[in-house]
């Protein structure tokens, strides 16, 4: 049986690589391992699972379980059950509508709701497998309207258009266009379509980030193409050419990033997972024996943006790995015979994110198995919100993948944090899960960085980082003091921030809007502030988008002088040579009085006044009352004493 991508196979079932791939690496010591386990569902051994069948390729179908394509004679479709874990064998030759012995290879959701697949021996063909009858339809080449025969369609994926696109490995190669609604196919060939060089083997195909068909070359220098969806042209970025991109690497698998570039694996020796900048167009290569933690000569073939959003990858090379690359540009290895209940020497060539949380595999090698590793938690780190001058609420999303799962956040003025909130149950399910925790004590006009962290029996996966900058401190320089009266309807207060091009926001009685120092209070309109209590605040926004705490002054305006009378005798009678005569002083509100008696000086008199002792005669005093808002009332009360006989 041929392989018109990897090679031949031998009879023990061991795909050897073509020419300029290495066939097998001794295994490498084995560096520690996460917690992550492998159950495997192998064949001979799973309900409904014939051995030997060589599993191909594995995707999650819409209907919540797992499909994958057995390319070994008579072929087969197979959908394993997320449920209970057996297998159903849709077989060439068998199963309506489909051609045994046509080599299915690659399998994908299709728009439709439906699997599709590839054939790739001759004459080559697209195939739908009916998920209401389990009945398959075939897209022949030759046949189909548009499709070349003998093309070798080799790797399939749906499109963000609609329609399913695939790649066409024989010369001069393709990448090939299916229209669902209408059945036809539309080629776009080496050679002829425009940036497009003829005999370079398109086999991985995919949808980038940018909404574009992506797919590798493996022949010659080696390159990662792109299909524009708008112009129909192709431009590729090819070994040796690209910065960054190493000629004669041999890239095989590709993926869409979730950091929006494109990624896509190297085979040759010593093998290396790349990416493509979609912002610059350069490549950065993390090489196997270089990168930490990544064993040289593993050929990894398979790539795949994992449940916990980090890019994973499957090395087919003895004994057979998974990869991780971390955020911190470091590989994590799951090695077969080594991670428990993962088998040593099966050749994984196939890798997909699973319904179930899990990571999902092929094990090409007989007896042949889909297997399943379990992953930590996917954590993404939002925008902090409600950050204020010492205090800010910090947020961001986990995903358990179906693990008990636990969550905290680190945070400092440093990337080193120093700081973490406490631990609090995300729970175990498949979906995201909406985080946060307040942050308090924080210094004011500082900035923070800070990330999510979640933990489940796999792994701990940490956010990216995040910052934020904490409010500045807003002092009011004058204006009313906190408390005090004003006669002045419409106060003029000034303020100042402690960071540097601060904005501020200002009003009076509860209604803030934007202003600048100094700021004249009054009602809306214009008008001046009625007699009462005020309370003028101010916040300020630092250049990093955090606000102050509110500064305030309530105060209260009082336009209107004090009511004063005088009550006492106008005529008063003495036997003595002197006298004092007494004044009630009566007022409205609270005061300070002064009283000048006569020619005297005014003195700070209260309410009841005694006057000192005087002479018969004619006396006049003048009491001058000024209350908190510095408004005063004089009154002047007229005496006269009168010497009695006796």
């Amino acid at each position: 049986m041929r392989d018109r991508k990897n090679g031949v196979c031998t009879a023990g079932g061991l795909w050897l690589l073509a020419a300029g791939l290495v066939t097998t690496v001794l295994a490498m010591p084995a560096a520690a391992e996460a917690a992550s386990t492998v159950t495997e569902f192998a064949g001979g051994v799973t309900p409904g699972f014939t051995a030997n069948r060589s599993p191909q390729s594995i995707t999650a179908g819409p209907d919540g379980n797992l499909w994958f394509t057995e390319t070994n004679n008579p072929g087969a479709i197979a959908r394993l059950s997320s449920s209970d874990g057996t297998v159903t064998e849709f077989t060439g030759g068998v199963t309506p509508g489909f051609t045994a012995n046509r080599e299915p290879d690659s399998v994908t959701t299709g728009p439709d709701g439906n699997m599709w697949f590839v054939e790739n021996n001759d004459p080559g063909a697209v195939a739908r497998l009916d998920l209401s009858n389990g009945t398959v339809t075939e897209f022949t080449g030759g046949v189909t309207p548009g499709l070349t025969a003998n093309r070798g369609p080799a790797r399939i994926t749906t499109g963000p258009d609609g329609n399913l696109w695939f790649s066409e490995l024989s010369n001069p190669g393709g990448v090939g266009r299916l229209n669902v609604a209408a059945g036809t196919v539309t080629e776009f060939t080496g050679g002829v379509t425009p940036g497009f060089t003829a005999d370079r083997s398109p086999l991985s195909i995919t949808t980038g980030p940018d909404g574009d068909i992506w797919f590798t070359e493996p022949q010659g220098p080696g390159a990662i193409a792109r299909l524009s969806l708008g112009s129909g042209t192709v431009t590729e970025f090819t070994g040796g050419v690209t910065p960054g991109f190493t000629v004669n690497r041999s890239p095989r698998a590709i993926t869409a990033g979730a950091d929006g570039n494109v990624w896509f694996t190297e085979a040759n020796d010593p093998g290396a997972i790349a990416r493509l900048s979609l912002s610059d167009g350069t490549v950065t290569e993390f090489t196997g024996g270089v990168t930490p933690g990544f064993a040289a000569n593993r050929t990894p073939l398979a790539i795949t943006t994992g449940p916990d959003s980090n890019i994973w990858f499957a090395g087919v090379a003895s004994p057979g790995s998974l990869g991780r690359l971390n955020p911190d540009g470091t590989v994590t290895e799951f090695t077969g015979g080594v991670t428990p209940g993962f088998t040593a020497g099966r050749f994984p060539n196939s890798i997909a994110p699973g319904p179930d949380g899990n990571l999902w595999f092929n094990e090409q090698t007989n007896p042949g198995a889909a297997a399943k590793i379990t992953v930590g938690p996917k954590v993404v780190t939002d925008a902090a919100t409600g950050v204020g001058e010492t205090s800010a609420t910090v947020a961001g999303k986990v995903t358990p993948n179906g693990q008990s799962t636990s969550y905290d956040f680190d945070y400092g003025t440093t990337t080193s944090y120093g700081s973490q909130t406490a631990a609090v149950d995300a729970g175990s399910g498949l979906s995201a899960v909406s985080v946060s925790a307040p942050l308090s004590s924080l210094a004011a006009n500082t900035t923070y960085h800070y990330r999510l962290e979640a933990t489940n029996g796999s792994d701990t996966s940490l956010g990216p980082d995040a910052t934020f900058t904490t409010g500045p401190t807003a002092t009011i320089t004058s204006g009313p003091a906190d408390g005090s009266f004003t006669k002045d309807s419409t106060p003029t207060f000034t303020f100042d921030s402690s960071a540097s091009g601060s904005t501020f926001a200002c009003g009076i009685d509860g209604a803030r809007a934007a202003c600048t120092s100094p700021f004249t209070a009054s009602l809306p309109g214009g008008a001046a502030l009625v007699d009462g209590s005020h309370t003028f605040a101010v916040v300020a926004t630092g250049p990093g988008g955090g606000m102050s705490d509110p500064k305030t002054r309530t105060f209260t305006v009082d336009t209107r002088k004090p009511t004063l009378k005088i009550k006492g005798k106008r005529r008063i009678k003495t036997r003595e040579s002197k006298t004092r005569v007494r004044f009630k002083l009566k007022l409205t509100e609270p005061v300070t009085l002064r009283c000048k008696l006569d020619r005297s000086r005014p003195k700070a008199c209260t309410a009841r006044y005694r006057t000192p002792k005087l002479k018969p005669g004619k006396h006049k005093l003048r009491v001058t009352a000024t209350d908190r808002a510095a408004n005063k009332t004089t009154k002047i009360e007229k005496f006269k004493i009168v010497r009695s006989g006796g």
